[in-house]
C-alpha cells in the first residue's frame, strides 16, 4: 500500500513539474545590453584603490574622501572624545 502511494506521488510529481522555460529575451538580440554587460564586467575587473588611514588622525575631509557618511565620522570623533 505504501509503495503504491509513493509510486502515485512520484508519477504525479514528474507529470506536474514543468521544465524551466527559456528566458524571455536573450542578450544576442540586444546589442546595447551586450555592451552594458561587457562594461559591467570590465568595471568589476578593475582594481579599486586601497586607501590606508589611521582613524586616530582622521579629519572630516579625509573621512569624506574615504566615502564615509557624516554619521560614521561623528561616531569616530565621539569614540575619540571618550579617551579610547
Amino acid at each position: 500500500m505504501l509503495l503504491l502511494i509513493i509510486l502515485i506521488q512520484g508519477i504525479r510529481y514528474f507529470l506536474l513539474t514543468t521544465p524551466p522555460k527559456a528566458p524571455a529575451f536573450t542578450l544576442n538580440e540586444n546589442p546595447s545590453a551586450i555592451r552594458w554587460v561587457d562594461s559591467l564586467k570590465t568595471a568589476a575587473d578593475k582594481d579599486l584603490p586601497f586607501y590606508k588611514y589611521n582613524p586616530n588622525y582622521l579629519s572630516d575631509y579625509q573621512g569624506y574622501l574615504l566615502g564615509m557618511s557624516p554619521e560614521e565620522i561623528d561616531r569616530i570623533f565621539a569614540y575619540r572624545a571618550q579617551g579610547n
